[in-house]
């Protein structure tokens, strides 16, 4: 009779449990429904669920899977927010920083080249040529430079456009700028990825350290001075193999592992 009493007690709690839990779950979607007629598209409930940490299922299979929000991170100056937000909260500041930057380089090139002027050869020019680059050279220099630029020039587009573009040319046009951007910039990057390589193991020889690039470096190959000055250097100056090594062999393989 005990254990009778005991299984029976037993069910009722289950029972009673059951329905305690099935009404609140119907409480929570009727607050729902009213929360969306008084407050259209306000999902706290739901999006403090996805924040509580507790794990979830997906049938997606791929690296991050079961991951709804992204982990906390805290940026210098900025709150510990998710790692999504923390980007759009930095991006602002950043974007600013790059367009300024941009924008004295470009002054500085300009401010340079009318201080030096165009470098003149010595003499003369004796109508005999050579061929510094063989055209499969070519083909794979103008192939990564083009893709580089366009790369470039589309990422400052996304990048920088929200603010730089979109107050002078609107939202109709600037909207059609960069959807176009990211679809070129979507195609251009296989380009580069196949013709970087190739650049890289072609050039790469010629633009070893020697000893003499020293001498180049001393006055930049005569940049410096108004009057100039011959310093030595094989197929490639120092001041091109720095750019070698800097943009192709550096920041293009870390921004595209």
């Amino acid at each position: 009779m005990r254990f009778m009493a005991a299984a029976l007690i037993g069910l009722f709690s289950v029972v009673a449990g059951a329905q305690d839990a099935g009404d609140e779950a119907t409480r929570q979607a009727a607050q729902q429904v009213e929360r969306q007629q008084t407050q259209p598209l306000n999902n706290a409930p739901v999006w403090r669920e996805v924040r509580s940490g507790v794990p979830a299922e997906t049938a997606v299979i791929g690296r991050e899977t079961n991951v709804l929000i992204q982990p906390t991170m805290k940026l210098p100056g900025l709150p510990a927010v998710s790692a999504g937000e923390a980007w759009r909260l930095a991006r602002p500041p950043l974007s600013t920083a790059g367009g300024a930057l941009i924008a004295l380089s470009l002054l500085a090139l300009a401010g340079f080249y009318r201080w030096r002027g165009s470098i003149e050869v010595h003499d003369k020019p004796t109508g005999r040529l050579i061929r510094r680059f063989s055209p499969a050279e070519r083909i794979v220099h103008w192939s990564v430079a083009i893709s580089f630029s366009v790369l470039g020039i589309t990422g400052l587009v996304m990048g920088l456009g929200k603010y730089v573009l979109l107050p002078v040319f609107g939202h109709t046009l600037f909207a059609w700028l960069a959807d176009a951007s990211k679809a070129l910039h979507n195609f251009t990057g296989p380009v580069l990825a196949v013709f970087l390589p190739i650049l890289i193991a072609i050039f790469i020889r010629d633009n070893l350290p020697k000893a003499y690039d020293l001498v180049w470096l001393k006055t930049f190959g005569g940049m410096l001075s108004k009057n100039g000055s011959d310093a030595p250097s094989g197929r490639f100056n120092a001041g091109e193999k720095l750019l070698f090594w800097a943009l192709p062999c550096f920041f293009v393989l870390r921004l595209h592992p």
